[in-house]
């Protein structure tokens, strides 16, 4: 008898690098966005601690952004047009902790 042995080969799919980053950025982003953080004080000033830890970390204040990943979609203070005002609001403030 002859047997035949097949070999199955399997190309995993490995996304780009940036496609994984984002992804993490994204869940600590979710996470920020949370009614739970409604609440969290943002105190006198402090949004200037806020905007100073913002250019340390990674990502900063607003996750990174990969095309065809984002479209449509727009956080709860991705809506304000002034960057003091973001770093006013508490989501951003936990977002930037959570990546501290």
């Amino acid at each position: 008898k002859t047997s035949t042995i097949k070999k199955l080969v399997f190309k995993t799919y490995t996304p780009p690098p940036e496609v994984e980053t984002a992804a993490v950025s994204h869940l600590l982003h979710a996470l920020s966005e949370t009614h739970e953080f409604d609440e969290v004080p943002v105190r006198h000033n402090e949004e200037q601690l806020n905007e100073a830890l913002s250019e340390t970390l990674p990502w900063g204040a607003k996750p990174p952004r990969v095309s065809g990943l984002d479209e449509g979609y727009v956080g709860r203070h991705f809506r304000k047009s002034d960057h003091s005002d973001i770093m006013l609001d508490p989501h951003t403030k936990c977002y930037l902790l959570l990546q501290a």
